[in-house]
């Protein structure tokens, strides 16, 4: 019983780590791929001619 409750809580800590990991890494990921294909268009600057 013991045994089986210390893997369950090991699991859940697995699981909560990897959540935890995703929602750092995927967006780190998700800007290298967006930048590396070029969908990414610079900001405009207002140039006033005078």
């Amino acid at each position: 019983m013991q045994a089986s409750l210390a893997k369950e809580k090991q699991r859940n800590g697995r699981i909560k780590l990897l959540a935890i990991l995703a929602l750092f890494v995927i967006p780190v990921i998700a800007a290298k791929v967006i930048l590396y294909m070029n969908w990414y268009e610079g900001g405009a600057t207002n140039k006033v001619l005078s």
